[in-house]
């Protein structure tokens, strides 16, 4: 009937999205282990998101993704946090509060600025910003923790002295 086929479309949606969730971490209850959401046709997230708590991988690359949920920055991710590739143009106040354990790849949106919290984030690894329409930089950018190094190519932005990031051009 042609009532179903729209059910059959939200359970194909859902097993697209829940193909790849891990099971939960035995080494921190209530953590995923981690979720591959790229190539899913993502135009938004709900609110509700920024709650996951993420022992390894999250990637939400290769979306349609325009903004993220104001409470982003709630989000906690031990591993890897894949933005790359969608459409973002800016990023929520609350995205300075990310606490990164590994690389956070935000390079191929269409990031105009960055907010002023920018400062205050913590990345583990290395932070990839390349390939998105940065003029400047927030002058909070100076305190941004990176344990790793720091791309900015394809970018046209005059670096401020950065003493906890290496940089790589």
């Amino acid at each position: 009937s042609s009532s179903a086929a729209p059910d059959v479309y939200k359970r194909q949606s859902l097993h697209r999205l829940t193909a790849g969730l891990q099971p939960p971490s035995a080494e921190k209850p209530g953590w995923l282990q981690g979720w591959s959401l790229q190539f899913c046709g993502l135009r938004n997230l709900p609110d509700s998101f920024a709650s996951l708590r993420v022992s390894g991988h999250l990637d939400l690359s290769n979306n349609k993704l325009k903004q993220l949920p104001s409470s982003f920055g709630e989000l906690q991710v031990a591993g890897d946090l894949s933005l790359y590739n969608n459409q973002l143009t800016c990023l929520p106040d609350s995205f300075g509060n990310l606490a990164v354990g590994g690389d956070l790849t935000l390079y191929s949106n269409n990031l105009s600025c960055l907010p002023a919290s920018f400062g205050r984030l913590r990345v583990g690894g290395d932070l990839y910003l390349s390939s998105n329409q940065l003029t400047a930089l927030p002058t909070s950018f100076s305190s941004v923790q990176v344990g790793g190094f720091l791309c900015l190519n394809s970018t046209v932005i005059d670096l401020p002295d950065l003493p906890h990031v290496r940089q790589s051009f």
